[in-house]
């Protein structure tokens, strides 16, 4: 028989392909692979429209899962349609900011529409997205074509994860029959209402009375998912046809020859699969649908779990298993998620963190004298004090001070021990701190710095009113340094942030040049040597909060400079960083490093949200917001007892280094503290105490109210709150260091700090193993020691979820869930994902440690909470603290889960997503009823003070009934039970 040419089979193989005979093309292309010894692409589909067989299993899941319309989506059309109130999206996920008018979504004429006519027009603009989204599928559901069993899996996974259907279904029959009933009546009333503008009466009762009479709980899981059953049961017709299984043993049959070559290659065994299946030019999906298809075995031939094998070979093809999806943005914390891409890469973001946090509190330090000082002045002098810096007369302000009857003064803040400075000390700290801060910008930067030496700060509060009073609007200098500015950070003019033009705007006036282009004709710099009383108007008056924010930017900026700089990415140091390009450099050198994996679009877009997004501070108004909240819930010893409970946590982590690292606190024998990592006004990336710039209430109304961050300082230093959560930071501190020495000490111990901070510190990990062996706290041991601390408490921002940090004035929606989430990702590292890598017996030893450590003892530490309140310490309720603390941990709380037992929804979902600042409305309406009694002569009621920071609650539950009711309340429980 004579062998066929390679010229015959190819066009043998392009009519196959032109036929759409696939299983012909695919014998023809190992032929034509056989002949000529290379990979030729096995499958190709380019010549002809994709078809539904095409498409993978868990694409046509996902398709189904994502297009399938829920209960609240089809509510939503219909109620959007009859009072059109737009979209706000908190988290940016549309593209149309915080908020997007209907006009903007459906269209200008879309309020000019009758109600039918929108809900038209809504379902019109959703299918247009779903073409966008899935073209190919869309096409084919069109052409009558069914997605078959894995679509119509992804429909009904849809209904039955709709938040109706997850809801508790009540506790006796009759509550979870007549539930049953509601959600799938309901289901069907809300289609028929988005879908055809009208309720079926017949189909609405038969799916409601189906609901309630089958056996309940199973009624409801069942009936709940018939609308997306009716729906999807026309779709499922497609068996694998014999094509199929003909292509799937082919491909098949391919990769078992291939790895065989390979092997012949040298080729690793456990690599074999990988490799063949990129040189035949196979997706992950492709391959694991035609192994699954197939009837021919795959002969991987070392001894390994084929299971096991296939999904870690897809996941090499699909990039990798990490993803980044909108449950980790809301839930997960960033550095956990860039670990999962990159160790090396978060190790070098954590190492950022604590030089920054480190640098700033110590440069804070060295100017506390002065900002103490700027308070002790009397407020009518303290613009012209802040003029007379701004404009380089250091002895003149030093005089104005002096003359205001200033000579010594006690230092606040930042001292364990009282100290005593004077006005000539703290200008010279002054002076010395701004000469620093310039030669360290100069050192890290290595040129460019827009602004000279001894320059003392000027904040614009009102740019534009600004350059119009200067008559700059249109100035030819002004507009070319914008422009330098916009190139250097490789954006347009009108791209730059009102804050970047400030830069700008302070850098020509201070004399640098900075942003002035070489040559002849920009050889003069506009200066402005004197700043009058007249432009004070346009700057901010205070100079302790401009040196207390210059010193957070330019630490911030510097190191994150070094950051990019000291990885080899911004080539050409320069003041300004192009974060676009700096970061999408960094992942690329880390891929080809090996010390990545994953998508780099998706670790790219999220350091582009830490360093981008992140770096904007909420609004005044909402930090002032912020202050208030945790001022009124956290401002008594009742939380500071609270505090206590991370001891337990320390425990969990460390067992007995833990236990004796309590000991050692007490006793003052601690190796570190939060001081040497600057977190000693810090309590967590929400909450921090000491100085801040001017507050929104010393703006706005009157420079003699005292800042909401001095309020809430105030009340946590006095009623324990800072000092107890000072000693727990310390004694995890203190325990890591226990646990860290002691493991550097085996070959064991060795192996469990390289599994875990290996890849991180690199080649510098014998190095750090050898410094915690002889115990010494070099710079590699306080970065362990400050990537343990970030295990357990959010230190700093990149501690929070993307969502935080992607929404500045949306961040008051996570305020004090930082910690619970902090205690999600522990127990995502320590149980969740042990169980993910098949170790269960150490995940449930894990669960089970959590629940009786960390769960007992802080119901131990409620008990005693509710014994200092009069509420007697009764070790019958210790089960349902645990209870009670399990669920705050998951965001929820007995209160809500209760109400949805008893079928009250909207009442349980408030309680979860009700923000922390609603206190602040009610602690307003608790003052308003005082103030009304008192002014009509009545008795004020105790219940009105219990939201009073301190004393409050304590006050309500010993002498205004708060006990007792307390106690009723519980008896009545108990009996109901």
């Amino acid at each position: 028989m004579t062998t066929p040419t390679l010229e015959e089979v190819t066009n043998a193989l392009k009519n196959a392909h032109a036929a759409g005979d696939t299983a012909a093309a695919q014998k023809l292309a190992i032929v034509a692979q056989q002949i000529q010894g290379n990979p030729v692409d096995v499958i190709s589909f380019d010549s002809k429209e994709r078809e539904m067989e095409d498409f993978s299993a868990i694409e046509r899941f996902k398709y189904e899962f994502a297009t399938e319309e829920s209960f609240a989506e089809n509510a939503g059309i219909y109620l959007e349609a009859i009072s059109p109130f737009g979209n706000i999206d908190l988290f940016g996920t549309a593209g149309k900011g915080l908020y997007a008018s209907p006009t903007e979504l459906y269209g200008q004429d879309f309020m000019e529409l009758n109600i039918d006519e929108r809900r038209q027009r809504i379902q019109q603009v959703r299918q247009e997205k779903q073409k966008e989204v899935y073209p190919e599928l869309t096409r084919l559901e069109e052409e009558g074509e069914g997605t078959g069993a894995a679509g119509f899996v992804g429909a009904v996974g849809k209904a039955i994860l709709d938040p109706t259907t997850l809801l508790p279904a009540g506790k006796s029959l009759p509550a979870m029959a007549a539930m049953s009933g509601l959600v799938t009546g309901s289901y069907e009333a809300a289609r028929g209402l988005a879908e055809e503008g009208e309720i079926d009466p017949l189909m609405t009762g038969a799916y409601t009375v189906g609901g309630a009479v089958i056996a309940p709980v199973l009624a409801k899981t069942i009936s709940s998912i018939a609308p997306a059953f009716n729906k999807m049961q026309s779709k499922i017709g497609r068996k694998r046809t014999v094509k199929e299984a003909e292509e799937a043993e082919i491909m098949v049959s391919q990769i078992n020859s291939k790895m065989m070559e390979l092997k012949e290659e040298g080729i690793p065994d456990e690599g074999l699969l990988l490799a063949a299946s990129q040189r035949l030019q196979l997706n992950g999906d492709k391959m694991q649908d035609a192994i699954a298809k197939s009837s021919v075995k795959l002969d991987i031939p070392w001894n390994q779990d084929v299971n096991k094998v296939v999904l870690e070979t897809a996941e090499s093809l699909s990039g990798s298993g990490v993803k980044n999806g909108m449950a980790s943005q809301i839930a997960s914390t960033t550095i956990r998620k860039i670990r999962q891409f990159s160790p090396a890469i978060a190790q070098r973001i954590q190492k950022y963190e604590m030089d920054s946090s480190v640098l700033t509190a110590e440069y804070k330090k060295n100017v506390a004298p002065f900002v103490s000082l700027f308070s002790k002045l009397p407020n009518e002098v303290k613009t012209e004090f802040t003029k007379r810096l701004m404009n380089g007369q250091y002895p003149s302000a030093a005089q104005l001070a002096k003359d205001s009857g200033i000579d010594s003064f006690q230092v606040n803040g930042l001292f364990e021990k009282k100290v005593v400075s004077n006005v000539d000390d703290a200008m010279k700290g002054l002076a010395d701190t701004l000469n620093k801060l310039h030669n360290y910008t100069q050192d890290g930067v290595k040129g460019g710095v827009p602004f000279v030496s001894n320059y003392f700060p000027r904040v614009v509060t009102k740019y534009q009113e600004l350059i119009n009073a200067l008559g700059i609007k249109e100035d030819a200098l002004f507009n070319t340094q914008l422009k330098q500015k916009a190139k250097a950070l490789d954006i347009t003019v009108d791209e730059l942030t009102e804050g970047q033009r400030i830069d700008v705007l302070n850098s020509m006036f201070s004399g640098s040049g900075k942003y002035l282009p070489s040559g002849p004709s920009f050889t003069k710099k506009r200066v402005i040597d004197e700043v009058n009383d007249d432009l004070m108007e346009y700057y901010s008056g205070d100079a302790a909060s401009n040196i207390l924010k210059y010193i957070d930017r330019t630490v911030n900026h510097v190191e994150k400079h070094k950051l990019f700089t000291q990885n080899g990415v911004l080539k050409n140091a320069d003041f300004d960083i192009n974060l676009r390009s700096s970061i999408g450099g960094l992942v690329e050198k880390l891929q080809k490093e090996g010390n990545f994996k994953g998508s780099v679009s998706e670790l790219t877009d999220i350091l582009e949200v830490r360093f981008g997004a992140g770096e904007l501070s909420p609004d005044q108004f909402f930090q002032s917001l912020r202050n208030i909240t945790s001022t009124v819930l956290l401002g008594n010893p009742g939380s500071a007892l609270i505090q206590l409970g991370d001891q337990f946590v320390n425990i969990y982590r460390y067992g007995g280094d833990g236990g004796r690292a309590i000991i050692e606190n007490v006793l003052g024998k601690s190796v570190a503290n939060v001081d040497d990592f600057g977190l000693k006004n810090f309590v967590s990336t929400d909450i921090k105490t000491g100085r801040e710039a001017a507050g929104f209430l010393q703006n706005k109304i009157s420079p003699k109210i005292p800042s909401t961050r001095q309020v809430q300082t105030q009340f946590f230093k006095y009623s324990g709150f800072s000092a107890v959560d000072r000693f727990g930071k310390n004694t995890l501190l203190q325990a890591a260091f226990n646990k860290g020495t002691r493991l550097a000490k085996s070959d064991s111990g060795i192996k469990e700090l390289r599994k875990k901070y290996g890849e991180g510190f690199g080649e510098g990990f014998d190095s750090f193993v050898s410094d915690l062996n002889a115990g010494k706290v070099s710079e590699d041991v306080k970065l362990y020691l400050w990537s343990e601390l970030s295990g357990s408490q959010p230190i700093s921002k990149s501690d929070m979820p993307q969502q935080y940090l992607k929404m500045k004035n949306g961040r008051m929606l996570y305020q004090l869930k930082s910690f619970a989430i902090k205690q999600i990702q522990l127990l995502n590292d320590t149980v969740v994902d042990e169980a993910r890598k098949g170790n269960f017996a150490e995940a449930g030893k894990n669960a089970l440690a959590y629940t009786v450590i960390v769960g007992g003892g802080n119901a131990a530490v409620q008990e005693l909470r509710n014994a200092g309140k009069g509420r007697n310490f009764d070790i019958k309720r210790i089960p349902e603290n645990v209870g009670n603390y399990l669920l705050s941990t998951a965001l929820s709380s007995k209160y809500a889960l209760d109400n949805f037992m008893d079928g009250n929804f909207s009442e349980g979902l408030t309680s979860m997503t009700k923000p922390p600042f609603m206190v602040v409305a009610d602690a307003i309406d608790d003052a308003y009823d005082v103030v009304s009694s008192v002014f009509e002569g009545e008795s004020v009621n105790p219940k009105d003070l219990r939201r009073i920071p301190l004393f409050g609650d304590f006050y309500y539950n010993m002498f205004g009934g708060g006990a007792e009711e307390f106690l009723e309340k519980e008896r009545k429980e108990r009996v109901r039970r």
